[in-house]
């Protein structure tokens, strides 16, 4: 069991969390919004809050708690040679796994207003995902 703490309740990282434990790693988790039920459970723990909890920490980047659709700003960077997104000051996970992850699966950014091809799709030369110049 994987126990998550998060401050406040989100449509958005219900899906996300869904995805990642439930239909990428098959893993049982619960969402827990109450400090004292968070740190009176035992095995894995991962905080997504700005407090300083038990488990390793998430610092939330504030794209899963909003509830509409605008630009954001994505904060890029490299951690062991991998690009990030949203990414942040923590020494154990220096990006918000979860925001990037709705923003990407969700693919967001093509809800914004970009560039279109004739035919009024979303241009692949505007994503951030893009290996269409290479």
């Amino acid at each position: 069991m994987i126990w998550i703490y998060a401050h406040i309740k989100s449509e958005r990282l219900i899906f996300v969390c869904d995805f990642i434990f439930g239909r990428i790693l098959q893993e049982d988790y619960t969402l827990v919004y109450d400090t004292a039920k968070f740190n009176a459970t035992s095995g894995i723990k991962l905080n997504y809050s700005n407090e300083s909890l038990e488990g390793v920490q998430v610092i939330p980047a504030g794209l899963l708690e909003e509830t509409g659709i605008r630009g954001q700003e994505l904060n890029t960077g490299e951690w062991d040679g991998l690009p990030i997104l949203f990414t942040n000051y923590s020494e154990e996970i220096p990006f918000d796994i979860f925001s990037a992850t709705f923003y990407l699966i969700t693919r967001y950014e093509e809800y914004l207003p970009a560039e279109r091809d004739k035919h009024d799709r979303f241009k692949c030369e505007g994503s951030i995902l893009s290996v269409c110049n290479h």
